[in-house]
């Protein structure tokens, strides 16, 4: 079944995974390493090679940026990046690797559902008058929906990296604002100016640890708390 993704072109409803990434979801514990993040992007997996390089990046700020300029370059569309736009990033990353347990759980109901679900998600509640924060990593699946709703509309977009808050660091996410020479990208210290009115978007509704840290780090004053949503609505999407 085809169905037309938010940025025109064709993806395969529920195509097959590759041998190597369903293997190493079975047999090594969900844990893909750059190899495997290279079939991704090599073999019509590209939202999910974005999502997971991000993710193994983690601990590497200036790689992460560099493939946000590189999402961005394409204007957002990511299912277009192709292993040879990544292999700069995953050749200086020789050792990286990252759990993949999240790409199991988004093709088990289908890529064009979970789309979907961005969209009609942030139709309601992205507006001119909220600044965007997609938590990272899985929202970045849908980043050209994130991009659409937010850098199309000459507004930001900022990405928090729930770990990074939990464990205390420096630097805790990324902003892509706007400027009269192109876009701009800088990392967010955990002292960054919280917006009044913003909207935090996260794949599905938390409840627990990770919810309550990011609410507590965002602010104590009730006048600054953001509006959570999430795309589903539970654990296990």
């Amino acid at each position: 079944m085809n169905v037309i993704k938010p940025n025109g072109d064709f993806f395969e409803d529920r195509l097959p995974l590759p041998f190597d990434i369903r293997y190493a979801l079975r047999y090594k514990e969900a844990t893909l390493d750059s190899d495997d993040i290279g079939t991704l992007f090599n073999s019509r997996f590209s939202r999910f090679g974005f999502m997971i390089l991000m993710k193994a990046c983690e601990d590497n700020e200036n790689a992460q940026i560099d493939l946000l300029k590189l999402a961005c370059s394409r204007e957002g569309n990511i299912s277009g990046l192709s292993l040879t736009d990544v292999e700069p990033i995953l050749e200086s990353n020789p050792s990286i690797s990252a759990d993949g347990t999240k790409i199991a759980l988004i093709s088990r109901h289908g890529m064009s559902n979970w789309l979907e679900r961005y969209e009609a998600t942030l139709q309601v509640h992205a507006s001119e008058s909220q600044q965007l924060f997609a938590l990272a990593n899985s929202t970045l699946v849908a980043f050209d929906i994130l991009y659409k709703h937010s850098i199309e509309r000459d507004q930001s977009l900022s990405i928090l990296k729930p770990s990074s808050i939990e464990q205390g660091k420096a630097i805790v996410g990324f902003h892509i604002g706007q400027s009269a020479t192109g876009l701009t990208f800088d990392v967010l210290t955990r002292d960054f100016n919280r917006p009044t009115g913003a909207v935090i978007l996260d794949d599905v509704m938390r409840t627990g640890s990770t919810r309550d840290a990011v609410l507590d780090f965002w602010s104590n004053d009730s006048n600054l708390q953001p509006d959570f949503v999430a795309v589903g609505i539970t654990s296990v999407l």
